[in-house]
């Protein structure tokens, strides 16, 4: 993944919700931001949409030990899937070069596709997290830990949607300096590893854990006949043919 020694248009953006089914869980709060990351990994932010969302079902009480949001306080709010889906129509009408998310290929990214985002280059900072971990000998490789590592202070508001946003950004030019690359170029070809290649391992489905690869031909052609799969999914599938 290169952007050219470019500063690059980016969104960014995090959800609390109902649990932890992708599929079927509701979103209380979001955070939706676009801005412009620069090759030293500093950014600035030029839009920020954090609104607290009806979503549709309870929340459960897992949930809730984690942001603090009961149903009382959200039981007003506008429904969560009309107001993302108009939401998303913006996004995709914009000149965007990535998505950044912490964990947001497993998670934010995939509540996105449910309301309509169109997929983009994905910068996820749980990536970068999981190599330094393994790397350093972390503990864990959560937002929180991670934040904590790298910018020396407890993160603030952890499961507020902005404040995770903010911490994620906030991460990738001490990642950069962590990881020895000078450019975010350096970086995002550093935090991809396999993905993009046949070696990629799938994270969803029948066949998580598997290599692309080894998958089988007509599953690999069924992936590809889908609108929403992630970019570097693609073209390690492409790579197969």
């Amino acid at each position: 993944m290169s952007f050219n020694n470019q500063s690059i248009n980016i969104f960014a953006h995090d959800y609390e919700t109902t649990g932890l089914n992708v599929a079927e869980l509701g979103v209380l709060q979001a955070a939706l931001c676009i801005g412009v990351l620069h090759q030293d990994g500093s950014y600035e932010l030029s839009d920020i949409d954090t609104t607290l969302l009806n979503p549709g079902e309870p929340i459960s009480a897992e949930a809730t030990a984690i942001h603090g949001y009961t149903d009382f306080d959200v039981a007003d709010k506008e429904p969560w899937e009309p107001y993302l889906r108009e939401q998303m129509t913006t996004v995709n009408s914009m000149n965007l070069d990535a998505v950044v998310s912490f964990n947001g290929n497993r998670f934010d990214n995939r509540i996105a596709l449910r309301v309509g985002f169109k997929p983009l280059r994905s910068l996820d900072l749980a990536k970068a997290a999981q190599a330094l971990k393994k790397a350093h000998g972390w503990e864990k490789y959560n937002l929180a830990y991670t934040y904590e590592k790298l910018l020396g202070k407890p993160l603030d508001k952890a499961h507020d949607a902005f404040a995770d946003v903010k911490a994620t950004l906030d991460l990738i030019k001490p990642a950069m300096a962590l990881a020895g690359c000078a450019t975010l170029d350096e970086f995002a070809i550093w935090m991809r590893g396999d993905a993009g290649s046949p070696d990629y391992k799938i994270n969803f489905g029948c066949h998580k854990g598997s290599k692309l690869k080894n998958l089988p031909s007509d599953y690999r052609k069924w992936l590809l006949k889908q609108d929403d799969i992630d970019p570097d999914l693609r073209e390690g599938l492409e790579k197969c043919q």
